[in-house]
């Protein structure tokens, strides 16, 4: 470990020499747990947490590797799990399979139906209408994250729409010039930004487009 550390800057927060020594002192001492189990640890030490109370393990797992890189501390190896299914998923569209077929203005299928993804029946459905049909297929999202399915009840109770929010990216060149902040402004109001990351429209596809 490096004789000084200096402070960083990470995902919008200030890791000073103490916080970076707590970091370090949990990854030598709690061998045989996972980054993840860590990321927890640590986000709870040093109360990293988002507006919503939950804790920041996802972008602490990321500044523990970047740590890692620099040298300031050693990981221990990720453990593999069991399925290796890619993060991202595309999945290609036969004839055989179902699709919305509805045309029509919304007012002829009102009311719409807005469900927010809570369980895992739904999570799997929302992941395959996305993998099959959005054109960027489904990744899992970065941060914090809300998915929605959209339904109609006439003629019949069907799935037309998805929808995802997720965390903003911290840097983005055209969003950052068109709202013109600085860092200090941006790691200040950044939580109050929205990133529209999914966006599926299931009733616009037609048989005859693959």
């Amino acid at each position: 470990m490096p004789a000084l550390i200096q402070p960083i800057k990470f995902c919008g927060r200030d890791f000073s020499t103490y916080d970076l020594l707590v970091i370090t002192e949990v990854v030598a001492t709690c061998d045989g747990i996972s980054r993840t189990e860590m990321a927890y640890t640590v986000c709870e030490l040093l109360d990293w947490k988002r507006p919503s109370g939950k804790l920041k393990a996802r972008e602490c797992k990321d500044l523990l590797e970047l740590l890692d890189d620099r040298g300031i501390l050693n990981l221990p190896e990720k453990k593999q799990p069991g399925n290796h299914t890619p993060q991202k998923f595309k999945k290609q569209v036969t004839d055989n399979e179902p699709y919305c077929t509805l045309s029509g203005s919304v007012e002829e299928f009102t009311p719409l139906n807005i469900q927010r993804v809570r369980d895992r029946s739904q999570r799997n459905l929302f992941r395959d209408l996305i993998s099959r049909y959005h054109y960027l297929g489904y990744a899992m999202p970065f941060g914090a994250r809300l998915q929605y399915l959209i339904s109609v009840t006439r003629p019949k109770h069907q799935v037309v729409g998805c929808i995802q929010f997720s965390s903003p990216a911290w840097r983005m060149k055209s969003r950052d010039l068109w709202i013109g902040w600085d860092d200090d402004r941006r790691s200040k109001a950044l939580q109050h930004v929205v990133n529209n990351s999914r966006f599926l429209v299931l009733a616009l596809l037609k048989k005859d487009l693959f």
